[in-house]
């Protein structure tokens, strides 16, 4: 996204909520610029569309990072996670996790 101020200003002028993802590859600095201008981070431990594959425990680290810049934040974990991998990424700092279950 080019213009990211811009488009959180317009989703907010609409009365959207707004929460900003990031991708196991992208690093927290990215986001800390607009962390006040939003409502929330999504923090990805999974590679998207893999029907995770593989939690990817590195990501806890963003939690902790992001908790101390914004302890109110909320900061929800999306991507491979099971009743194992969701306390580590609580003891981290998320707030709310995102869960698929996948039926074959």
């Amino acid at each position: 996204m080019k213009n990211v101020e811009y488009s959180i200003n317009d989703l907010r002028n609409s009365g959207r909520e707004i929460y900003l993802s990031l991708r196991h590859t992208t690093i927290v600095d990215v986001v800390l610029p607009y962390i006040k201008m939003v409502d929330g981070i999504r923090i990805m431990t999974g590679e998207p569309r893999n029907y995770c594959e593989e939690f990817l425990p590195k990501n806890l680290e963003k939690i902790r990072r992001l908790r101390s810049v914004d302890c109110a934040i909320p900061l929800e974990v999306d991507g491979c996670l099971n009743p194992s991998n969701t306390a580590p990424a609580r003891n981290y700092g998320a707030s709310s996790f995102c869960f698929r279950l996948l039926y074959f």
